[in-house]
Order: structure tokens, then C-alpha cells, then sequence
């Protein structure tokens, strides 16, 4: 009796372990800072989206007054998944009734967001990517 429930007591234990060591593995390996620039200047309060092609979880940062972003996979890491990435740059959410002028509109052509032309090849390590759009 005292071997199985030593033998329980150790598969628990090394399960633990395992799921501990795994849960530490940082998902989001590839660090990602840029400027955003729109017609030559920063832009602020946009939100820029990584999301990989294989359909994994997107990381997403917002630029700063300055047009600076940092990319975050989850509100406790930061960072994106290493691989290939479509990207989109927002400003507002699109209003579907563009009648309705009290709701924000996009300012940003949707070749960078909804219809987005912007690819990236993220590596692991530490990356500076930055993005000059422009209204034409």
C-alpha cells in the first residue's frame, strides 16, 4: 500500500513539475517596438495588430504621442509569437452608418487594416519595426 501511494504521490509530483517548467516557457518570444508615422508624422492612439498567418493568438500595441508602440501578447507578457504575421494599423473603429458622425470613423486607408498589405517576418530576440503609412 505504502509503494502505490508513494508512486501516486511521485506521478503527481512530476506532473506538477511539468506543467510548472511549461507554464514558464515564455510564449511570446519575439519583442517588438517601432514608430508608426502617418503622412510623415507620428501618429498616436493607434492600435497595431500582429496576427500570425497560422491563426495563432495576435499580440497588439498602441502607439503613444510620440507614434511609439510596444507589442503585448497578454496583458502579463509582452512580445508576439516568431513567425509570419499580417499586420494592421487602426485609429478608430469603422462605423457601418456613415451617416452617424457622433461614432469615430477609420482615418487610416484600409490597405493597413481591414484589407491590410502589411506583412512581417517576426524572429526571436528583440526587433525594431517601424511603419511610415500614408494617406495616399
Amino acid at each position: 500500500m505504502e509503494i502505490k501511494k508513494f508512486f501516486c504521490v511521485g506521478i503527481l509530483f512530476w506532473a506538477g513539475m511539468i506543467l510548472m517548467v511549461s507554464g514558464c516557457d515564455n510564449p511570446a518570444p519575439a519583442n517588438v517596438t517601432g514608430t508608426v508615422t502617418f503622412d510623415g508624422k507620428p501618429l498616436p492612439q493607434a492600435m497595431v495588430i500582429f496576427s500570425p498567418v497560422d491563426g495563432s493568438r495576435s499580440s497588439v500595441g498602441v502607439t503613444d504621442a510620440q507614434g511609439t508602440y510596444k507589442l503585448r501578447f497578454s496583458a502579463s507578457a509582452s512580445g508576439a509569437i516568431v513567425g509570419e504575421h499580417k499586420v494592421e494599423i487602426r485609429t478608430a473603429t469603422t462605423d457601418p452608418d456613415p451617416s452617424d458622425k457622433t461614432k469615430a470613423v477609420e482615418i487610416i486607408p484600409a490597405r493597413y487594416n481591414n484589407s491590410t498589405e502589411l506583412r512581417q517576418i517576426l524572429k526571436k530576440g528583440t526587433q525594431v519595426i517601424n511603419f511610415d503609412i500614408s494617406s495616399q
